[in-house]
């Protein structure tokens, strides 16, 4: 496969993650069980100090705004991958430059998911950045 397939298939992989994480994300509070019930409620609630002072801002605000820059974190590389699949045999110097903290980006991210998350997102940053070292590989060549 060629360099541009390569990284649009890890750019469509990521967009997934950023789909499915964003929808994930907006359902948290969706469960049955009295204790999750419990501790999601406690998270609402309760409001932590920091920076010193109390805030107006709970366990869950913070949760939900990792959350959120996630999404967009996702949805950044997202759009970097898709514009590299353009200009990578172009210009494959520039391209290999951007690609390799994307890769180190996506890699720690399937090794966090693997740790503390499920494995569909790890799965989907691991495949995007076997993608990327495809390319890299390919790249390399020319």
């Amino acid at each position: 496969m060629n360099p541009k397939i390569l990284l649009r298939i890890a750019s469509f992989l990521i967009l997934f993650h950023a789909v499915g994480h964003t929808f994930g994300m907006q359902t948290r509070k969706n469960v049955q069980d009295p204790p999750a019930k419990a501790l999601i409620q406690t998270m609402s609630e309760v409001k932590v100090p920091m920076m010193g002072k109390m805030t107006n801002r709970s366990y869950d605000d913070f949760y939900y705004g990792m959350g959120i820059a996630l999404s967009v974190a996702l949805l950044s590389i997202t759009i970097l991958l898709w514009i590299l699949g353009g200009i990578a045999v172009s210009n494959p110097q520039n391209a290999k430059n951007l690609l390799y903290p994307i890769l180190f980006n996506l890699s720690g991210l399937a090794v966090i998911e693997f740790v503390y998350f499920f494995p569909l997102p790890a799965w989907t940053s691991t495949l995007s950045s076997i993608c990327i070292v495809l390319t890299l590989i390919r790249l390399g060549k020319k």
